[in-house]
């Protein structure tokens, strides 16, 4: 009995990754860095130091090496939207929820299509992951500035400086989680 529910399972699973092109597991390592891009910046936040580090970030930037890039810009889109409906954060006013929804998107499929797909190394991707997101920020705020008639240089300005400890936390922290976790995650979806 129980050697045929394994093997039921394991005909649905390949039939998962037959309609979708995926494996089960990546939709697993999706679901666990995501919960982690949704526990950290509450963690953060409650000593101050969200918009300094920008928690969310991390993980969704890690899981970008270990996933395709669809999956990764789904996740790094979701976990934004489903934050803001179990906290209230990102705000949806002014809109730094559509923003962050599209700068994560960004530095998720551009991290994943480089390292994964373009084969650079780790910490290539990596910088080109963080520095396309950054400018993408910052087009992004002065839009919006734009819109809400908002003091624009000041803001664009001072908040890339606040989070230039989250940019070296990226940088130092995601290189070494990727060596870490990357073998692992590819003894699992040889075997699964």
């Amino acid at each position: 009995m129980r050697a045929g529910a394994a093997e039921g399972a394991g005909k649905g699973d390949d039939a998962l990754a037959m309609r979708t092109g995926r494996s089960p597991f990546e939709l697993v390592l999706c679901g666990l860095f995501g919960a982690a891009a949704l526990v950290l910046p509450m963690i953060f936040h409650a000593v101050g130091l969200g918009k300094v580090f920008m928690p969310m970030f991390l993980p969704l930037l890690v899981l970008s090496f270990l996933v395709s890039a669809p999956l990764a810009a789904v996740t790094a889109v979701a976990v934004p939207v489903v934050s803001f409906l179990l906290t209230g954060m990102p705000p949806a006013y002014p809109p730094a929820l559509p923003k962050m929804c599209v700068e994560l998107a960004v530095m998720a499929t551009v991290a994943s299509l480089a390292y994964r797909r373009a084969r650079w190394g780790l910490f290539p991707s990596l910088v080109l992951a963080i520095v396309t997101e950054r400018v993408v920020y910052v087009v992004l705020t002065i839009v919006i500035v734009g819109l809400f008639h908002l003091p624009g240089r000041e803001i664009t300005l001072g908040l890339l400086l606040v989070s230039w400890p989250g940019v070296l936390l990226q940088l130092t922290v995601a290189p070494a989680v990727v060596r870490l976790v990357e073998p692992r995650v590819r003894r699992m979806l040889e075997v699964a």
